[in-house]
């Protein structure tokens, strides 16, 4: 008497293959969706001229630059490739971020150098004092600091430094304060 079926032994062999062609469907399957998706996307409309756009990616080691240093770069790149011939904006007059100025405060002053100086008529001073007595850091529920008082009174040496009656001073990034012109004034 001869059986219906035959037991067949699953062998090392056999489950390879089979683990092979499941693996070969899958990459065949994802190689026809990222096709497909690939013609999709060179058919679409972006929403500008795509032919006449350029696009960068720039990785800087955030452990290497500080994060102004790193702005001043991108701002250093964006200006070069704005001024090689043939690149035409859409706001000519606009090409970029010009200067990031940094305001002056007691928790970071090392390396601040004032280098704009902007002078704070007295109505506005008062203005001031009122806005910022509104913050807690400053009523002394956050911190023991006296913010008022430090603020107001870097207002007047900033002030007598730049023939203001009070002034409050920025800092802007090496390489902002770079200048060039045709001549000298």
């Amino acid at each position: 008497m001869e059986r219906a079926y035959v037991h067949r032994r699953w062998t090392a062999r056999s489950l390879l293959v089979i683990a092979q062609v499941t693996v070969s469907v899958g990459l065949v399957v994802t190689a026809l969706l990222f096709v497909r998706n690939l013609s999709l996307a060179q058919t679409s409309n972006p929403g500008f001229d795509t032919t006449q756009t350029l696009v960068a990616q720039v990785g800087l080691v955030e452990s290497r630059y500080t994060p102004e240093r790193r702005v001043a770069m991108l701002e250093d790149a964006v200006d070069r490739v704005a001024s090689l011939p043939g690149v035409v904006t859409e706001h000519p007059a606009w090409r970029g971020i010009r200067s990031v100025w940094y305001a002056e405060n007691w928790e970071d002053p090392d390396g601040f150098r004032p280098y704009v100086y902007v002078g704070v008529a007295p109505e506005d001073s008062s203005r001031w004092r009122n806005a910022l007595t509104k913050y807690e850091f400053v009523g002394g529920k956050i911190s023991s600091f006296a913010y008022l008082d430090y603020y107001s009174a870097l207002m007047t040496v900033r002030g007598a430094e730049s023939r203001r009656g009070r002034a409050v001073s920025f800092d802007v990034d090496q390489l902002s304060k770079r200048r060039v012109i045709d001549s000298l004034p």
